[in-house]
């Protein structure tokens, strides 16, 4: 997800809101909190999440539990590429700032 992160929101300025994680499983943070306030509720294992006023967010739905187990080890192939393309958006994001904003 990208967003517009320029004071006259002109898509002037933007980031990428999204980063690779270390372990076997992706941490969605803020392209997913985006437009919501969320609530964190860990003793019960839950989140909640409400549109702020002036989002055009939607209400969420409540959904079926997954029912795969999250296995804790680490997988040596999906680190490696975890690691190149952490390295790939990382030029990326360098080359762009370098050449992609020249005057």
């Amino acid at each position: 997800m990208v967003l517009d992160i320029s004071e006259q929101q002109d898509q002037s300025m933007c980031i990428v809101s999204f980063l690779p994680s270390v372990d076997d499983y992706w941490v969605l943070g803020n392209s997913i909190y985006h437009g919501y306030y969320v609530t964190h509720m860990p003793n019960s294992s839950k989140m909640a999440f409400t549109p702020f006023e002036g989002s055009t967010k939607q209400p969420l739905n409540m959904g079926d539990r997954p029912t795969r187990e999250l296995k804790k080890y680490y997988d040596g192939w999906m680190l490696l590429a975890k690691f190149l393309s952490s390295a790939a958006i990382g030029v990326a994001v360098w080359a762009i700032a370098e050449y992609g904003f020249a005057a």
